[in-house]
Protein backbone atom coordinates (compact mmCIF):
# COMPACT_ATOMS: atom_id res chain seq x y z
CA UNK A 1 0.00 0.00 0.00
CA UNK A 2 1.49 3.33 -1.00
CA UNK A 3 1.94 6.13 1.51
CA UNK A 4 -0.91 8.09 -0.07
CA UNK A 5 -3.19 5.05 0.16
CA UNK A 6 -2.13 4.57 3.79
CA UNK A 7 -3.09 8.17 4.43
CA UNK A 8 -6.44 7.67 2.72
CA UNK A 9 -7.11 4.54 4.74
CA UNK A 10 -6.22 6.29 7.99
CA UNK A 11 -8.27 9.33 7.03
CA UNK A 12 -11.25 7.13 6.23
CA UNK A 13 -10.99 5.37 9.57
CA UNK A 14 -10.84 8.68 11.37
CA UNK A 15 -13.59 10.26 9.35
CA UNK A 16 -15.74 7.31 10.26
CA UNK A 17 -14.71 7.35 13.89
CA UNK A 18 -15.16 11.10 14.19
CA UNK A 19 -18.84 10.63 13.46
CA UNK A 20 -19.29 9.86 17.16
CA UNK A 21 -19.51 13.63 17.69
CA UNK A 22 -22.04 14.18 14.89
CA UNK A 23 -25.75 14.44 15.42
CA UNK A 24 -26.68 11.86 12.80
CA UNK A 25 -29.28 9.26 13.66
CA UNK A 26 -27.98 5.72 14.15
CA UNK A 27 -28.94 4.39 10.71
CA UNK A 28 -27.48 7.36 8.84
CA UNK A 29 -24.29 7.19 10.88
CA UNK A 30 -23.80 3.47 10.24
CA UNK A 31 -24.44 3.95 6.50
CA UNK A 32 -21.92 6.79 6.34
CA UNK A 33 -19.27 4.78 8.23
CA UNK A 34 -19.78 1.84 5.89
CA UNK A 35 -19.55 4.05 2.81
CA UNK A 36 -16.31 5.71 3.93
CA UNK A 37 -14.61 2.45 4.88
CA UNK A 38 -15.79 0.72 1.69
CA UNK A 39 -14.29 3.46 -0.49
CA UNK A 40 -11.01 3.35 1.39
CA UNK A 41 -10.79 -0.45 1.21
CA UNK A 42 -11.52 -0.40 -2.52
CA UNK A 43 -8.84 2.21 -3.14
CA UNK A 44 -6.28 0.26 -1.14
CA UNK A 45 -7.10 -3.02 -2.88
CA UNK A 46 -6.62 -1.59 -6.38
CA UNK A 47 -3.06 -0.42 -5.83
CA UNK A 48 -0.21 -2.67 -6.98
CA UNK A 49 1.54 -2.10 -3.67
CA UNK A 50 -1.49 -3.47 -1.81
CA UNK A 51 -0.23 -6.99 -2.34
CA UNK A 52 3.30 -6.27 -1.12
CA UNK A 53 3.10 -4.74 2.32
CA UNK A 54 6.38 -3.82 3.97
CA UNK A 55 7.15 -3.30 7.64
CA UNK A 56 7.29 0.46 7.00
CA UNK A 57 3.62 0.67 6.03
CA UNK A 58 2.18 -0.20 9.47
CA UNK A 59 4.73 2.17 11.03
CA UNK A 60 3.65 4.94 8.67
CA UNK A 61 -0.03 4.22 9.28
CA UNK A 62 0.55 4.32 13.04
CA UNK A 63 2.32 7.68 12.78
CA UNK A 64 -0.30 9.18 10.45
CA UNK A 65 -3.09 7.87 12.65
CA UNK A 66 -1.48 9.45 15.70
CA UNK A 67 -1.15 12.82 13.96
CA UNK A 68 -4.77 12.75 12.84
CA UNK A 69 -6.03 11.75 16.27
CA UNK A 70 -4.04 14.58 17.87
CA UNK A 71 -5.94 17.00 15.64
CA UNK A 72 -9.27 15.33 16.39
CA UNK A 73 -8.60 15.45 20.14
CA UNK A 74 -7.88 19.18 19.96
CA UNK A 75 -10.98 19.87 17.86
CA UNK A 76 -13.26 17.79 20.05
CA UNK A 77 -11.81 19.30 23.24
CA UNK A 78 -12.67 22.75 21.90
CA UNK A 79 -16.23 21.65 21.11
CA UNK A 80 -16.67 20.07 24.52
CA UNK A 81 -14.89 22.57 26.76
CA UNK A 82 -18.06 23.06 28.82
CA UNK A 83 -18.41 19.30 29.40
CA UNK A 84 -16.61 18.46 32.65
CA UNK A 85 -16.85 14.72 31.91
CA UNK A 86 -14.95 14.94 28.59
CA UNK A 87 -11.45 13.48 28.60
CA UNK A 88 -9.00 12.73 25.79
CA UNK A 89 -8.93 9.08 26.88
CA UNK A 90 -12.70 8.70 26.63
CA UNK A 91 -12.67 10.46 23.27
CA UNK A 92 -9.96 8.17 21.83
CA UNK A 93 -11.64 5.05 23.16
CA UNK A 94 -14.84 6.27 21.48
CA UNK A 95 -12.99 6.63 18.18
CA UNK A 96 -11.58 3.14 18.53
CA UNK A 97 -14.95 1.68 19.48
CA UNK A 98 -16.64 3.30 16.48
CA UNK A 99 -13.98 1.99 14.09
CA UNK A 100 -14.09 -1.51 15.58
CA UNK A 101 -17.87 -1.68 15.37
CA UNK A 102 -17.82 -0.86 11.69
CA UNK A 103 -18.51 -3.82 9.39
CA UNK A 104 -15.38 -2.83 7.45
CA UNK A 105 -13.07 -3.26 10.46
CA UNK A 106 -12.64 -6.95 9.66
CA UNK A 107 -11.73 -6.07 6.06
CA UNK A 108 -8.50 -4.50 7.34
CA UNK A 109 -5.38 -6.55 7.84
CA UNK A 110 -4.42 -7.31 11.45
CA UNK A 111 -1.34 -5.12 10.93
CA UNK A 112 -3.47 -2.16 9.83
CA UNK A 113 -5.89 -2.65 12.72
CA UNK A 114 -3.03 -2.76 15.22
CA UNK A 115 -1.40 0.31 13.65
CA UNK A 116 -4.70 2.18 13.96
CA UNK A 117 -5.11 1.16 17.61
CA UNK A 118 -1.50 1.94 18.51
CA UNK A 119 -1.51 5.27 16.68
CA UNK A 120 -4.77 6.29 18.32
CA UNK A 121 -3.41 5.55 21.76
CA UNK A 122 -0.04 7.15 20.95
CA UNK A 123 -1.91 10.43 20.47
CA UNK A 124 -2.84 10.38 24.14
CA UNK A 125 0.82 11.02 24.96
CA UNK A 126 0.68 14.30 23.04
CA UNK A 127 3.35 13.37 20.48
CA UNK A 128 3.70 10.85 17.69
CA UNK A 129 6.71 8.52 17.49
Amino acid sequence: MSLSKVGMAAAALFAAAALTSCSLDGDSERATVQQILSASAAAAATTPAATTTTAAVPTQLRHMTCEQVLGLIAADAALNKADSTWTPGKFVEGLISKAQSSPRWEDRSPEDRNAYLDGSRDALTGSCP
